[in-house]
């Protein structure tokens, strides 16, 4: 099952990012996941908070290449597990590029390298990468389909190499399907519906879709375990509403549902030492983004 859900998350990713886009974009968010019901494997409350950024560098019809940043801290509060990290800090810094090859075929290329370890915790022990790579193929300008692969670092557990395909669809004047980054996505990657009514004059954008993660990270010594490591993956069914304002702030508030949550420690040769499979949570947050 974990197998299929790890490939099942990576063969939704995009592979342009989004950071590869026309724009400059600033974010920040903030999403709280109320506390699940107390079972037989505990439960946890958990604040995430990031903000990131991207710069353009060439910008020329479907030539794209852009530099980005994010930083995000997600604080937990476990309450009967053997998890018991609290502040995660995750730092990294990408290259986005996507290359018009012919009238019908892009190559997008994205690499993050960074940071992901518990405040306390040797930072440096918490190096990580991933790099993807997708031949997109334009059938006409509302549809590219496009195969790739994904090379993936994951903390005392190795690298992965896994097939990927992404998609966007615009369905419509007004409705788009697609997979990859969502600026209002809970966690990791996704697939969702973007509705723009232009009964709103287009400033009202909803989105609805679901997102799977796991985030992999380095954690300080405690009692369960010396120089291992944690893992969280969770996934997220959810709803929000975007507004966007002539100045180019845009306001979004999302809630929704997670489940599948489960929270593993490993070793520092990979072996899993505990995984615990907590009861499902409602969440809210909001993002506020700038365009320019």
């Amino acid at each position: 099952m974990k197998t299929f859900l790890y490939a099942t998350t990576l063969c939704i990713m995009s592979a342009a990012s989004g950071l590869a886009q026309k724009n400059s974009p600033l974010q920040t968010s903030y999403l709280h996941q109320l506390r699940n019901d107390d079972g037989t494997n505990g439960s946890v409350s958990v604040d995430r908070f990031s903000f990131r950024g991207g710069v353009p560098l060439i910008t020329e019809e479907d030539n794209i290449l852009a530099v980005g940043f994010r930083y995000a801290m997600d604080r937990y509060d476990f309450n009967g597990t053997n998890a018991e990290w609290q502040a995660i800090h995750h730092a990294n810094i990408g290259l986005a590029s996507r290359w018009q090859v012919n009238d019908n075929w892009l190559w997008g290329n994205y690499a993050v390298a960074g940071i992901s370890a518990e405040e306390g915790s040797d930072m440096g022990d918490g190096l990580n990468f991933n790099f993807i790579s997708i031949a997109e193929y334009k059938f006409n300008d509302r549809l590219i389909i496009g195969p790739g692969v994904v090379i993936a670092s994951q903390l005392d557990q190795g690298i992965n190499v896994i097939p990927i395909i992404a998609i966007k669809w615009q369905i419509s004047d007004e409705w788009t399907f697609a997979s990859g980054p969502s600026e209002v996505a809970a966690a990791g990657a996704n697939v969702y519906f973007e509705y723009t009514p232009k009964a709103l004059s287009e400033k009202w954008m909803f989105t609805s879709g679901f997102s799977y993660g796991s985030k992999n990270f380095k954690i300080d010594d405690n009692s369960f375990v010396t120089d291992g490591s944690g893992e969280e993956r969770i996934a997220s069914a959810y709803l929000a509403a975007s507004f966007k304002m002539d100045s180019g702030v845009k306001i979004s508030a999302v809630g929704g549902y997670h489940f599948l949550q489960s929270y593993s420690i490993f070793d520092n040769n990979g072996s899993e030492l505990s995984k615990e499979i907590l009861e499902d949570a409602p969440y809210f947050g909001i993002a506020i983004g700038f365009e320019f």
